[in-house]
């Protein structure tokens, strides 16, 4: 008989699109914009960093940017 090895378990998973569109706070509560994008560094399996987009005014002009924090800051209520 072959040897089954137990399924791994993980703490919250979520597909990136999931995060798509969701708001992103500072420590202090500060909006830095929404997520639009998801960037991963495949050479060592995690999040790059995420682009946000601010600004902008009913779908005109909206500025992106590159935010590298770790952890990612975010509005999502957290299990505890």
């Amino acid at each position: 008989m072959a040897h089954v090895q137990p399924a791994k378990t993980y703490g919250l998973v979520l597909t990136a699109s999931t995060l798509k569109g969701d708001k992103v706070v500072n420590h202090t509560g500060e909006d830095l914009g929404k997520i639009e994008e998801i960037m991963l560094d495949l050479d060592h399996g995690r999040i790059a960093y995420a682009v946000l987009s601010f600004g902008g005014f009913l779908g005109m002009v909206t500025n992106c940017l590159p935010y590298p924090g770790r952890p990612l800051p975010s509005t999502r209520p957290r299990k505890g």
